[in-house]
C-alpha cells in the first residue's frame, strides 16, 4: 500500500531542521527531505555567522521582528537541551560620530518597539566590555544576543526530531510538485512521494516552486576565519551601524575560540559561492575601523554562502492559494535566530487545517556526546582505560580523539565524508586545516565503513581526496 505522509518538510538547513523538530512533537507521519548527502551541508546554514540577534534591527511589526524576539528566547533553552555550543555575552553596535550616534538611537528606539533588551553605552562603558577597540568610539548599542554553533544546532535539531519518530531522506532532490485532489505529489530523484502537507523550506532553490519566483533573489556573503591565537581579542560580536545592505561586516567570536570576519553583502545573478580577493580586502579594510590590527597572518580559511533574500524585505511564511503547500522563503538574517519560532509558526498554520495531536512521550533533549576537551584528567584517564581509542589524538589542532570520530560515525545523522566529520567534531578546522589529521581520518573511515580510499570524498561527488592505488 502506498505510504502517504501527513507532512513532508523540504530542506535540511537550520529552518527545515527547526520545523522538523517542532512537528515531531505531534502524532503525525513526518518526513524531512534534503537533496545533499548530509544535513547542514549546503545553503545559508553552512555560511552563517552563528549570531543569535538581539532584535533591534528588524522593522517593527514585521515577521522578522516578531520571530527574532521569540526565536532568541527559544534558543536560550534549546542550547541546553540539545547540547549546542553557545555563548550569550551580548552584541555591540558601535558609533563614532554624530551621524552614527543618531542611527544608534534609532536602533535603540526600534529595539524598544520590538520588545528587545537593549541599552545605550557611552565612552568607558564600551571599553570596559571591549578594551581592544579603537578609542574613538563614543557610543554603542548593547543587546542581549549571543552566538551558537549553527552546524551542531542544525544536526541536533534533526537528530532530536528523528529520535521522536520523524523520518529523514537524504540525497533526494525535489524536481517538481503536483497537486492531486487532497494530496500533494513530490516528484523526486528517489521516486514520487505523497503527502497531505508540504513545507517548502528549501532555501534559495525553493523559489522555483513559488507562484512568483522573481520575489526571491540571491545575496552572497564572504567570511574570513582566524585561528585560535586571537581568542580573547573580542568577547562580543562587534558591528558598525547598518546600511541598506544589512547589518554589515562584523568581528564575531565563535564558541570554539576562532574569530569570524564578515560577511560581505553583494547581490548576485546566480548561486555564487566563490571566494574573491576583492572581498577579502573589503573585509580586512572594514575591520580596521574596529581595531588597528593586522588580521591577515591569522586567517586560516575563507568561504562564502548565498542567502535567499526577498523583495518584500520580510520573511515569506504562508500557504499557497488553495493549496496545502506552505512556503517558508526569503529567510535571510535574522533567519538563524528566528528558526525555532518559525518552526512553531509553521506548526500553528498546519494545525489550523489539520488539528495536530501532541505526543505524550516526546523526548525534548539529547544525550550529551563525549567530548574529551570537557573532561578533567581523572575523568579522561578513566575513559581511556575503558576505551583506549579516546586516548589516540587524531586532530591535534582541535584535540579530537579517535573515539570521538568513531562515535560520530555511528550517530544519526551519519556523516558521509570529511566535511561531515568536520561539522560535527571540528576535525581539520585548526591552523593546519587538516594537513596532519586528514590521512588518519581517511584510514578510520576506510576501516570502519569499509569505503575504499579513492571513494572517500571531502564533500560530495567529484571531491575525492585520493586518486589511484594506495601503497
Amino acid at each position: 500500500m502506498e505510504k502517504v505522509y501527513d507532512v513532508v518538510v523540504g530542506g535540511g538547513g537550520i529552518v527545515g531542521a527547526s520545523i522538523f523538530r517542532e512537528l515531531s512533537k505531534y502524532e503525525i507521519s513526518l518526513l524531512l527531505i534534503e537533496k545533499e548527502e548530509d544535513i547542514a551541508s549546503f545553503g545559508s546554514t553552512i555560511a552563517n555567522t552563528g549570531i543569535i540577534h538581539g532584535g533591534y534591527d528588524p522593522l517593527p511589526n514585521s515577521l522578522k521582528a516578531k520571530l527574532n524576539i521569540e526565536g532568541k528566547k527559544l534558543w536560550k533553552e534549546l542550547v541546553k537541551k540539545l547540547n549546542i555550543p553557545n555563548e550569550f555575552n551580548g552584541i555591540l553596535v558601535l558609533g563614532k560620530d554624530d551621524n552614527e550616534e543618531k542611527i544608534i538611537y534609532e536602533l535603540f528606539d526600534r529595539g524598544i518597539k520590538n520588545r528587545a533588551e537593549v541599552k545605550i553605552l557611552k565612552d568607558k562603558e564600551i571599553f570596559e566590555l571591549e578594551p581592544n577597540l579603537e578609542k574613538d568610539y563614543k557610543i554603542a548599542l548593547y543587546s542581549d544576543g549571543g552566538i551558537i554553533d549553527p552546524f551542531i544546532g542544525t544536526l541536533n535539531l534533526v537528530r532530536n526530531g528523528y529520535e521522536n519518530g520523524g523520518e529523514v531522506l537524504l540525497e533526494c532532490e525535489i524536481l517538481d510538485i503536483k497537486k492531486e485532489k487532497d494530496f500533494i505529489i513530490l516528484i523526486t530523484t528517489k521516486g514520487d512521494i505523497k503527502t497531505k502537507f508540504f513545507v517548502n523550506a528549501l532555501g534559495f532553490f525553493g523559489r522555483k516552486f513559488l507562484p512568483d519566483q522573481s520575489i526571491i533573489f540571491p545575496r552572497r556573503g564572504e567570511y574570513l576565519v582566524t585561528d585560535k591565537n586571537l581568542k580573547g581579542l573580542f568577547s562580543h560580536p562587534i558591528f558598525g551601524v547598518p546600511s541598506e545592505k544589512g547589518k554589515g561586516i562584523s568581528i564575531t567570536p565563535t564558541p570554539h575560540g576562532n574569530l569570524l570576519l564578515g560577511p560581505t553583502s553583494h547581490i548576485t545573478s546566480f548561486y555564487d559561492t566563490s571566494s574573491y580577493l576583492s572581498e577579502k580586502i573589503e573585509i580586512l579594510e572594514k575591520v580596521k575601523s574596529f581595531i588597528d590590527f593586522d588580521f591577515s597572518k591569522y586567517i586560516i580559511r575563507d568561504f562564502a554562502g548565498v542567502r535567499a533574500s526577498s523583495k518584500t524585505k520580510d520573511f515569506i511564511i504562508e500557504f499557497e492559494k488553495e493549496s496545502n503547500i506552505l512556503h517558508v522563503q526569503g529567510i535571510d538574517s535574522p533567519g538563524l535566530t528566528s528558526a525555532p519560532a518559525i518552526g512553531i509558526m509553521v506548526k500553528d498554520l498546519i494545525n489550523e487545517r489539520f488539528c495536530l495531536k501532541e505526543k505524550v512521550n516526546f523526548i525534548d533533549s539529547l544525550k550529551k556526546d563525549i567530548n574529551i576537551k570537557d573532561l578533567n584528567k581523572e575523568e579522561l584517564d578513566s575513559l581511556i582505560k575503558k576505551n583506549p581509542s579516546f586516548g589516540e589524538i587524531i586532530c591535534r589542532c582541535e584535540f579530537i580523539s579517535k573515539g570521538e570520530i568513531l562515535n560520530a560515525l555511528k550517530t544519526f545523522p551519519y556523516p558521509k565524508n570529511l566535511d561531515g566529520l568536520k561539522r560535527r567534531l571540528r576535525v581539520a578546522s585548526g591552523r593546519c586545516q587538516g594537513s596532519f589529521c586528514t590521512i588518519r581520518i581517511l584510514k578510520i573511515i576506510n576501516e570502519e565503513l569499509k569505503i575504499p580510499f579513492e571513494k572517500i570524498n571531502k564533500k560530495g561527488d567529484g571531491s575525492n581526496i585520493v586518486y589511484g592505488e594506495i601503497e
